[in-house]
């Protein structure tokens, strides 16, 4: 969570970073803080979603903080790909409500809208059953990314992006199996107590 502090969201430090390194990006943070907002603002972003970007990326500094050559350069083109990534998803969501809320004049259109938001509802549930890495994978698979374009949003290696997306499908595979035995035993279950009623 960040905190206020005379205008400006400080970031919350990460614990392994060393107090050289906090101070450092404190002081970074401070000095570029306005620069890094409207770098986001300027590109669509509201207040709220640069401050969001601002301090995501932040965080993600604050990890590699070392190994940046060039903290100003990186944060305002980090930000600015954040900003990016934001809007290609919010496109992505804008187009299928701008789908379900103008389906064609015979109406037919509409079963197949719904059904295209219930099955995005059950699959935003059942990601919401795997673990991190394999969640934040699978969902932007799910949104049209291919593995290496995950891999950069991410900032991950292709191959862990692979193992995250292989491992989530078997995990997949494991809970849908496990729903689909709930639901014949609870089929099973009704099924009996309605017979035993009828006798």
């Amino acid at each position: 969570m960040a905190q206020q502090n005379e205008g400006v969201v400080e970031p919350k430090t990460s614990h392994e970073a060393s107090p050289t390194v906090r101070k450092s990006a404190e002081q970074f943070y401070s000095k570029n803080w306005r620069l890094l907002m409207k770098v986001a603002m300027q590109h669509g972003a509201s207040r709220e979603e640069a401050e969001d970007a601002v301090h995501e990326i932040m965080i993600d500094m604050l990890r590699r903080w070392d190994k940046i050559l060039n903290h100003k350069s990186y944060a305002a083109t980090a930000v600015l790909n954040c900003v990016i990534k934001w809007h290609k998803r919010d496109r992505r969501q804008v187009e299928l409500a701008r789908k379900i809320n103008s389906p064609s004049a015979e109406g037919g259109d509409w079963d197949r809208l719904m059904t295209v938001w219930e099955n995005r509802q059950w699959v935003e549930q059942l990601l919401d059953r795997l673990p991190p890495a394999q969640r934040e994978a699978m969902s932007l698979y799910v949104e049209g990314l291919t593995s290496s374009e995950i891999a950069e949003d991410l900032d991950k290696r292709p191959a862990t992006v692979r193992k995250n997306l292989q491992f989530a499908r078997e995990r997949l595979r494991q809970l849908q199996e496990l729903d689909r035995q709930a639901d014949s035993r609870a089929i099973d279950t009704a099924f009996q107590a309605r017979k035993g009623d009828a006798q």
